[in-house]
């Protein structure tokens, strides 16, 4: 069977105003956002109608989270998914 997430997947990213990095040397909030990228463009190739995200802002600064949370309001609207977002952040609540 062709499974696309039965393999492993390896990717690089160039973070602005960096060099080419694998994603050993990246950080915290680097990483999360290349996985970020790989997981929605996975959404939206395989059209999930359901993503659900676990403290995935822990490592993203307050303007990268809430550009990542604007980002997912958008696609629910034009792709039509359904997000359920676990965070600890107090102003994500409101």
């Amino acid at each position: 069977e062709n499974n696309l997430f039965l393999g492993k997947i390896f990717f690089t990213a160039i973070p602005p105003s960096k060099s080419f990095q694998t994603t050993q040397n990246l950080s915290g909030g680097e990483k999360t956002i290349a996985l970020l990228s790989l997981v929605l463009s996975f959404v939206e190739i395989l059209q999930q109608p359901f993503i659900l995200f676990d403290e995935i802002d822990s490592f993203l600064d307050a303007w990268f989270t809430e550009r990542f949370f604007l980002l997912l309001k958008r696609l629910s609207k034009t792709i039509k998914i359904q997000t359920c977002i676990i965070t600890l952040k107090i102003r994500f609540f409101l």
